[in-house]
C-alpha cells in the first residue's frame, strides 16, 4: 500500500514551462524571457527545478539579501556549479592516477602482482565479500578493452576456441578467472572504476598484521589518517559519481559525508559537516600534503566568488524534527 503521494511534474512543453513556473511562484510575472526559454530546452525541466526551487526557499528568507528570484539567478547557480564541477573532476582524476599508482605498489611490494583473483587474497567484511570482490574485478577487466589486456584474453579463449568474452558471466566464472589470472595489476588496475579502486584499496589485503595492510601504507603515503580512511574514500566515490553524472551540488547536502580533515580547520571553518564544501575540501586531502592545499585554494577562490553559491555548499538544509 501506498503511503506517501509524490507530487510529480508532468512532461511539459516550453510555453507550459513557463506557466508552471509562474504559477508556482517561481518567478514574478514577465520575467521569463526568449533567451531563458531557449535555454530551459536544453536542460532536464526537473534539473532546472531543483536549482529554482532552492533559489525561491533562500529568496522566501531573505537569505544573503535575497528578496525576489529571477530566472538569470538560476541560470547563474547552475553555470556556477559547472564551473566548480568542472575544476573538482579535473581533482578527481589526478587523484584517481595517483591512487592506482600507490595502489600497485604497495601491492606489489607484499604479494605476487597477479594474486588479486584469488578470493583468499582479500579482507572478508561479510560472507561471499571476497568473491564479489573478485566478481567486481573481472568485469572491469573483461571490458576495458586496453590493447595488451585485450589480445591476452582473445588469444587465451582463441586456444580455447572460444569467443573473446565480453562481459563477465557467472556460470563461466572460472573459465575467465583462466583468461586474466597471469595478467599483473599494473596491467589491468587502469580498468577499474573508482568504485571498484577504492574497494581494491581497502580490501586487497586479508592478512592480519596492520603492518602489512596495504591501505594503510595508501593512507600513510597521502598523509590522511587511518580513522578516516575508509570513511573519505568512500566520499570521494560518491562525489567523483554525481559530478561525472552531472548531479546538482549546490544546496544539498553530502549522501556520504567526510570527516573534516583538522588541517583544513580555518578553511572549513564556516562549513557544515554535512555540506558539499566538506566534500570538495576531501578531494584536496587525497591530493597528498605537496598539493593539497594549493588544490583547496583554488575550489575556495571559485567558490567564494559568488556568495549565495558559497552559502549553498558550506550550509545545509535540515528537515524539522516530527
Amino acid at each position: 500500500m501506498l503511503t506517501h503521494m509524490v507530487d510529480a511534474v508532468p512532461f511539459l512543453g516550453p510555453e507550459q514551462k513557463v506557466e508552471y513556473l509562474y504559477e508556482r511562484s517561481y518567478f514574478p510575472a514577465d520575467t521569463i524571457m526568449d533567451d531563458h526559454v531557449a535555454r530551459l530546452s536544453t536542460v532536464n525541466f526537473h534539473y532546472f527545478l531543483g536549482y529554482a526551487r532552492n533559489y525561491r526557499l533562500l529568496a522566501s528568507q531573505r537569505t544573503a539579501g535575497i528578496a525576489s528570484s529571477t530566472p538569470d539567478d538560476v541560470f547563474r547557480m547552475i553555470d556556477r556549479d559547472h564551473a566548480v564541477a568542472q575544476l573538482l573532476y579535473k581533482g578527481l582524476r589526478q587523484v584517481e592516477w595517483r591512487l592506482r599508482a600507490l595502489i600497485v605498489d604497495e601491492y606489489c611490494s607484499r604479494f605476487d602482482a597477479c594474486s588479486y583473483l584469488q578470493a583468499e587474497q582479500y579482507l572478508r567484511r561479510k560472507p561471499g565479500s571476497q568473491v564479489d570482490m573478485v566478481r567486481s574485478v573481472l568485469q572491469s577487466v573483461l571490458r576495458h578493452g586496453e590493447p595488451y589486456v585485450d589480445d591476452h584474453i582473445t588469444d587465451l579463449a582463441g586456444a580455447s576456441r572460444r569467443d573473446r568474452p565480453k562481459k563477465y558471466e557467472e556460470a563461466r566464472h572460472e573459465e575467465l578467472v583462466g583468461y586474466v589470472k597471469d595478467l599483473p595489476l599494473w596491467a589491468v588496475v587502469d580498468s577499474f572504476t573508482l568504485g571498484t579502486l577504492s574497494h581494491f584499496i581497502t580490501e586487497c589485503d586479508g592478512t592480519s598484521d596492520p603492518d602489512r595492510v596495504a591501505w594503510r601504507s595508501v593512507a600513510h603515503a597521502l598523509e590522511i589518517k587511518h580513522p578516516m580512511f575508509h570513511t573519505n574514500i568512500e566520499s570521494l566515490t560518491v562525489l567523483r559519481n554525481q559530478v561525472s553524472h552531472h548531479a546538482r551540488l549546490w544546496m544539498r547536502p553530502t549522501t556520504a559525508s567526510p570527516k573534516k580533515p583538522r588541517i583544513f580547520d580555518k578553511e572549513l571553518r564556516d562549513a557544515d559537516p554535512k555540506s558539499m564544501m566538506v566534500a570538495f575540501a576531501n578531494v584536496a586531502l587525497f591530493h597528498g600534503p605537496d598539493q593539497r592545499h594549493e588544490v583547496l585554494d583554488e575550489v575556495f577562490t571559485l567558490v567564494k566568488q559568488d556568495p549565495l553559491y558559497y552559502h549553498g555548499v558550506t550550509k545545509v538544509r535540515r528537515r524539522p524534527k516530527a
